[in-house]
């Protein structure tokens, strides 16, 4: 009985003590001063985001302790900044957090002013510079994802044959209109576009590539054929039969 009555004492003293700890502990981590952060720092390869704007709009966010820290209300805030991809956060001891932050990547000019993200996000045109891109994309803002994805589809189709996409183009009634780097139109449609394009694709490879220079507009909107239409005075005596 004298082991057992000793035993429950330790034991007892255990849990004052181990109590009296933790609520050191939590006494500690609820003070500002403890831990406080003194430092941010942002790493990062950024071309477009400025990091003084940055990191005055993350300041409020970054309050109390590297223990207490709201880690995801400094993603949430940087991340209304459009240019932001991505930002990890993480604590360095004892009294500096650092930012890395991933820039958007821009894919290609979206209609008029703004870009396009390669993960399909709308970006803002920036006042303070200009963003260099070799492809432009148009279409209804609600319809990105699809003007995205047909544009990627596309690229891969056409490089095939050794084209490249510059400019394309959907309206409304999801109508599509090509543009390659060697200047000649593609008039796609709205129906069965991938097939429009293995059609031109065999036909140009076979008859038309030496007069692609001559070429304006290639309609594939026929279910069974195409229409060429010639540069003004280009057009060849003979072609041979397509």
């Amino acid at each position: 009985m004298a082991t057992t009555s000793k035993n429950y004492s330790i034991f007892y003293v255990f849990l004052v003590i181990f109590a009296i700890v933790m609520t050191c502990v939590i006494f500690l981590i609820q003070q500002s001063s403890f831990l406080a952060i003194k430092e941010v720092g942002i790493k990062g390869n950024l071309h477009y985001i400025d990091k003084t704007a940055l990191t005055r709009l993350l300041k409020p966010s970054v309050t109390g302790s590297l223990l207490n820290i709201d880690t995801k209300a400094i993603q949430t805030a940087a991340k209304s900044l459009p240019w932001v991809e991505h930002i990890k956060v993480e604590r360095v001891w004892p009294d500096r957090l650092e930012l890395t932050v991933t820039e958007a990547t821009v894919l290609a000019r979206w209609n008029q002013q703004e870009y396009l993200s390669e993960s399909g996000r709308i970006l803002p045109p920036l006042s303070h510079r200009n963003v260099p891109v070799s492809v432009r994309l148009f279409g209804p803002d609600e319809q990105v994802a699809v003007v995205t994805k047909g544009y990627q589809q596309m690229q891969q189709d056409f490089s095939t044959a050794g084209l490249t996409i510059t400019q394309l183009a959907m309206n409304k009634r999801r109508s599509w209109q090509v543009t390659l780097g060697n200047q000649l139109i593609v008039k796609l449609g709205r129906a069965e576009s991938q097939e429009r394009i293995r059609r031109f694709i065999k036909v140009y490879l076979t008859h038309l590539r030496p007069f692609h220079q001559q070429i304006a507009v290639m309609d594939m909107r026929y279910a069974n054929g195409l229409s060429v239409a010639w540069k003004a005075g280009r057009q060849p005596m003979k072609i041979g039969m397509i």
